[in-house]
């Protein structure tokens, strides 16, 4: 392969280019030129199940700087065909600038119906035959420097619009819901005020309507010169539930006041003792009504509920002087530390019952008492250039019991919950080791439920002889860009994790992920999710490899290629590749297809996270 860069007509230009894996040659191009910041025309071929034959085809652009307008502005125009939709063309428009924040504009338009359906007029939902379209606008702004402004406006031609054309980008992901949003949030160290305006768009949808909501958030302060502090909160909103094809809306107006206490109190000096109360009013211009026997409902309702708790904790530590280097543990003395807690929390029942108001803001009746156990082990390790001591974890173990206080009505008294468990350890910096698991209590006579509900395992090990550099790696990525975050790892890397997953009547799966940096130029990754067992409603499935995904990275010079193919069993197989400029990683080039998909709305599988 040859290849250059001209900073001079910011072009990169690369002949007789191929890819191998291994010895496969997997792409090869005879020649290729890429303008920086002028995005040239491109076409995505393909074929799958939904679209069947298409091509995604447009065109980069990058508007000058010497254009009037925000800076930073760039897109591209697209025109694409598909087979069971036809022709569909739009322009997806962007900006970042220092004034102006930054902007997004998606527009997009699709005039024939889907051909897929014999009849779409008794198939199809309303608005989804002919003239499909989506538009978009988001805009983050900050006027001031503690002052944000977020703007997402989203309206659909019907309501399997993201199904059809956006199901990876936006339907899968559970992308936010169509409607329009405006919020206004000024944040400083003491208080914080916000506004939001939120309305629905598009009448196939449910949502609730802000016309609109403000709120004031006066911060936990201290009172003089006590132990005392208080919180106050602060609401007024507007709300309205508009339901999808019906004018049968919910609507009130709400003005809502939470005020909390609490004291700072110190017994003994070891002992810290932290008790608070709070009060909450809220007034509602009207209840839920109908019915026979209240058609009109109450109107100018105020709903009070006070709630108070403790919270309680004493550290105990020893102190061990041992020294060794034992099995390269590098123990410079030892700590245990020994933490007790205890929490009581109590919310009193509402004047006005939740189920009679809409919109309620009380919270659920509480009377709950938890026991708490912490145990660490510390040590202290050189760190940086001077090798200066610093206390480092060994390992961590956690254990707590709820136990929830019953009303004079219960004879049986109160209930005990479930022992929560969590054990983090970490004896070297290259091995980690996280478990936590769910016991019950106690069990009911005659079943077989005294096991394990919840499990949950993760064990990381890290090449030691690259553990430095690694660490120097994610310090110094984290200091770039999102856009750079991408780096090869240390030559000789490599990882290895397994995780374990059990819930109880509902799976058992182990993962395994690997890393490996064999050389300067190739970067292999490979994740796998196996089931032992899953359950959903009244089908078991056993012994299914879920999920596989293997990745290759590979350094040309100028360039980084990356290849991944990924097999999920509900979602079929995806095959992608990104070749990417490392002077310019803000537009790469990729190339992408998904083989096998399953038909929305036509399978079966109680598995699948996808229904229609």
């Amino acid at each position: 392969m040859r290849a250059g860069a001209s900073a001079d007509d910011k072009l990169a230009r690369a002949g007789h280019f191929t890819m191998f894996v291994e010895q496969f040659p997997l792409f090869y191009l005879p020649w290729m030129t890429v303008a920086d910041r002028q995005s040239p025309f491109f076409i995505v071929p393909g074929k799958n199940k939904q679209w069947e034959t298409f091509a995604l085809m447009g065109y980069r652009y990058e508007v000058p700087d010497e254009v009037p307008g925000p800076a930073n502005q760039r897109g591209t125009i697209k025109l694409d065909w598909r087979r069971a939709h036809r022709w569909g063309g739009g322009v997806d428009h962007r900006f970042d600038d220092k004034l102006l924040g930054k902007g997004l504009l998606k527009l997009y338009y699709n005039e024939s119906r889907y051909l897929r359906v014999e009849d779409p007029k008794a198939n199809l939902p309303k608005g989804a035959v002919l003239n499909r379209h989506r538009a978009m606008w988001r805009h983050r702004w900050l006027p001031m420097p503690d002052t944000t402004v977020i703007t997402d406006i989203q309206t659909f031609s019907d309501a399997n619009y993201r199904k059809d054309f956006l199901f990876r980008e936006e339907f899968s992901r559970e992308d936010a819901p169509p409607g329009a949003l405006v919020s206004v949030v000024t944040s400083a160290p003491d208080y914080s005020v916000s506004g939001v305006l939120q309305k629905r768009m598009d009448r196939f949808e449910t949502a609730t309507n802000l016309l609109p909501e403000l709120s004031v958030d006066a911060r936990e302060q201290r009172i003089g010169e006590t132990q005392a502090f208080t919180q106050t909160k602060l609401s007024l909103s507007s709300l309205q539930t508009k339901r999808a094809h019906s004018d049968n809306d919910t609507d009130v107006v709400r003005v809502d006041w939470f005020q909390q206490f609490r004291y700072a109190l110190s017994l003994f000096r070891p002992i810290e003792v932290t008790p608070r109360a709070g009060i909450r009013q809220t007034f509602h211009t009207k209840d839920k009504q109908g019915g026979a026997e209240r058609p009109q409902g109450k109107r100018d309702l105020i709903s009070g509920q006070f709630s108070m708790g403790s919270d309680a904790s004493l550290k105990l530590f020893r102190i061990f002087p041992l020294t060794t280097n034992a099995l390269g543990l590098d123990i410079n003395w030892l700590r245990h530390v020994l933490t007790p807690t205890l929490s009581y929390s109590y919310v009193h029942r509402p004047t006005v019952p939740s189920d009679l108001l809409s919109f309620s803001t009380s919270g659920g009746v509480t009377n709950r008492l938890s026991l708490g156990l912490e145990n660490k082990l510390q040590t202290k390790r050189p760190t940086g250039e001077k090798g200066k001591l610093a206390s480092y974890d060994l390992g961590r173990f956690t254990i707590s019991l709820p136990y929830t206080f019953r009303g004079s009505g219960n004879k049986n008294g109160g209930v005990l919950g479930d022992w929560s468990l969590d054990l983090e350890t970490t004896p070297w910096p290259w091995l980690s080791l996280e478990t936590d698991w769910v016991y019950p209590s106690h069990f009911t006579k005659g079943s077989r439920d005294s096991r394990v509900t919840t499990w949950n395992t993760n064990l990381t090990i890290v090449n030691p002889k690259t553990q430095t550099a690694l660490r120097e790696l994610e310090r110094r990525v984290t200091e770039e860009t999102a856009s750079k975050q991408f780096q090869m790892r240390p030559v000789g890397h490599w990882s290895a994790g397994i995780g374990h997953r059990y819930s109880h009547n509902d799976k058992t799966e182990e993962t395994i992920h690997l890393e490996l940096q064999p050389s300067a130029k190739w970067y292999v990754t490979m994740f796998q999710r196996f089931t032992w067992k899953e359950v959903a409603g009244g089908a078991k499935r056993f012994r299914n490899l879920r999920e596989s995904q293997y990745n290759l990275v590979r350094d040309l010079h100028d360039w980084l290629a990356t290849f991944i193919y990924r097999v999920d069993r509900e979602f079929g197989e995806e095959l992608f590749l990104m070749l990417t400029l490392k002077a310019y990683p803000n537009f790469p080039i990729e190339f992408d297809d998904s083989y096998h998909q399953p038909k929305i709305g036509s399978q079966s599988d109680p598995f699948s996270p996808v229904r229609s």
